[in-house]
């Protein structure tokens, strides 16, 4: 019985963690990347 709650107990208490910090790691990588490919434009066009 032990053994076969923690495996459920494990990802839902782990999804809405992950989730959550997925979104925001997510969102900082695209605001990281889209700040270097700025200026890496900006660098080049000059």
């Amino acid at each position: 019985m032990k053994s076969a709650e923690n495996p459920e107990e494990q990802p839902i208490v782990s999804r809405p963690d992950f989730a959550e910090m997925g979104s925001l790691m997510g969102l900082v990588f695209v605001a990281l990347v889209i700040v270097g490919v700025v200026k890496l434009i900006i660098q080049w066009w000059r």
